[in-house]
């Protein structure tokens, strides 16, 4: 996890206001993007924020 990898989460939760609680997902999310990796989650809005943000994702 770089730094560039957490202002990026940060920029998002702040861009759609949302809560600190997220951040985990938000960074979670940005890491997969960056690398062009599939996110294997639970998580059902972790995964539909995948899909908003072109990452492929498996529920």
């Amino acid at each position: 996890m770089s730094e560039n990898e957490m202002l990026e989460a940060d920029r998002i939760i702040i861009g759609e206001n949302v809560s600190f609680k997220r951040f985990n997902g938000k960074l979670i999310l940005s890491t997969a993007k960056r690398e062009e990796m599939p996110l294997f989650t639970f998580d059902r809005n972790l995964a539909a924020e995948c899909k908003i943000n072109g990452a492929k994702s498996f529920v």
